[in-house]
Parts: C-alpha cells; structure tokens; sequence
C-alpha cells in the first residue's frame, strides 16, 4: 500500500506553498494527467520548482520528483517463532471452538492469518492466555451465538475481540471462577 511521503508536508510549510494545491499538482505529474487538465497551473509547477520538489528531465522530456511522493508502509514485524504461531497449538485452540459447536470449524490457515496480526501488535500475549479467553468467551455465549476462533482472535471491523477477554484474564478471571448467569442482573 502506498502512503504519501511526510516529508512533503514539511517542504510544503517551509516554502509556503498550499499543501492540496500543491499535493494535486504533483500527482496530476506523477500520474500523467495533466494533458487538458483544469487543476493544472503553470504558477504551482514554478513553485514547486524553485522549492525543489518538482524537476524536469529534458532528455527524456519528464518530470522528475527529487523527494519520492510515496513511501512504503512499513508493515508491522513479528517473531515468527511466537509460540501462539505453532500449528499444533493453532490446532488446539480451533478444537476448544469446535467441542462448543463443530459449525465453527476453520483452518489453521484461516486462523494463522489472524494470530499472525495478533502476535505483530501484541507480542507479549502468550498461548495460556489465548486458552483461557476462549474458554472464558465460550462459557459466555452458546454454540450458535459464540465466534469462530479466527474471529474471536481480529474481525475486520471489530478489532481484536479477543484482546477484552485477555485483560479479564490478566485480573485472574477464568472460566472455572465465573458462574456465567445469564439472568444474574435480574435476579
């Protein structure tokens, strides 16, 4: 995924040009737009130019771009030997979902998608804290309404659904401790 350059922000403060007039030039360049284009302005491209950010190459009749508009997104790095990482313990993690209901059944490349994301932005959950929230969230909710383990661990949209039930966890709540009443409120 590309992500614009930071450093533009700064060029454009220092030489006092329009950051959204100025970005829009330059992209209309980058990506060769500018033919019949009515967000071009010969005033911008001289700004740009005598603030060095925008060049021209002759030879090849081109703009150049002496500060690359994008840069790479840095992916986040993990340890790929995190225990929560191994197959057989991905494996046993999916079987605790699959003795509540066998419909929640996926695979461990389906989960390791997931747990991969999960050990990059917390690496310090372990494989008994991962237990003891799924067993937590399973004595929670019956067989239809419980996840499955994948979106128990990150559902896009939702979050780390698991990192909740971590924390109880991390306070010494556990499945065993907790009688789950439903109808405790009401009683």
């Amino acid at each position: 995924m590309l992500k614009l350059n930071d450093k533009l922000k700064e060029q454009f403060k220092e030489n006092c040009i329009d950051y959204n007039e100025g970005m829009t030039t330059l992209l209309i360049l980058y990506f060769g737009l500018e033919n019949n284009n009515s967000a071009m302005n010969d005033r911008m491209i001289t700004q740009l130019s005598v603030a060095d950010m925008l060049g021209y190459d002759y030879e090849k009749q081109m703009y150049t771009f002496p500060i690359e508009l994008f840069e790479e997104e840095k992916k986040g790095t993990y340890d790929k030997n995190h225990p929560c990482l191994d197959p057989g313990f991905m494996r046993t993690f999916i079987d605790l979902f699959i003795k509540k209901s066998p419909r929640k059944r996926v695979s461990v490349t389906q989960l390791s998608e997931q747990m991969v994301k999960l050990v990059r932005d917390f690496p310090d959950v372990t494989q008994y804290e991962l237990i003891e929230a799924a067993k937590l969230h399973l004595a929670e909710f019956d067989d239809i309404h419980c996840k499955q383990p994948n979106y128990f661990i990150h559902k896009q949209g939702e979050g780390y659904n698991c990192m909740a039930y971590i924390e109880r966890v991390r306070e010494g709540e556990s499945a065993k401790s907790k009688d789950f009443n439903p109808f405790e409120d009401t009683l």
